[in-house]
C-alpha cells in the first residue's frame, strides 16, 4: 500500500511524464555519488547548456526577410557554416 502523499507525488510525476514536462531525471539507488550521480548531473547541465546558450553571431544581415538578395546572404553564409542573424531594416525618419 503507497501512502496518500506519497500517491499524489506519484500521480503529479505520472502526469509530468505524460505531458512532457520532465526534462530529466534520476534514479535513486546509486552507491556513492561519484559513481553515478555526478555523471548524470554534469550530462543534463552540459546538454542544458547547448540548448540555451545565447548563439554566437559573426554577421548580421540587415534587409527585407523575403528579398532575393538577403535570401542568397543567408544562404552563402548557411552553406558555409558562418554564425549569422537577420534584421529588418530600420524604418526611416520622415515616413519614407
Amino acid at each position: 500500500m503507497i501512502p496518500h502523499d506519497r500517491r499524489k507525488k506519484l500521480a503529479t510525476l505520472q502526469r509530468a511524464t505524460a505531458l512532457g514536462r520532465i526534462d530529466f531525471s534520476l534514479v535513486k539507488g546509486w552507491v556513492t555519488p561519484e559513481e553515478w550521480l555526478y555523471p548524470q548531473v554534469q550530462e543534463a547541465l552540459s546538454a542544458w547548456t547547448m540548448a540555451n546558450r545565447p548563439g554566437h553571431v559573426v554577421y548580421r544581415i540587415v534587409g527585407e526577410q523575403w528579398s532575393p538578395r538577403s535570401h542568397q546572404l543567408r544562404d552563402l553564409l548557411a552553406r558555409n557554416s558562418a554564425p549569422s542573424s537577420s534584421t529588418p531594416p530600420a524604418p526611416r525618419a520622415g515616413g519614407g
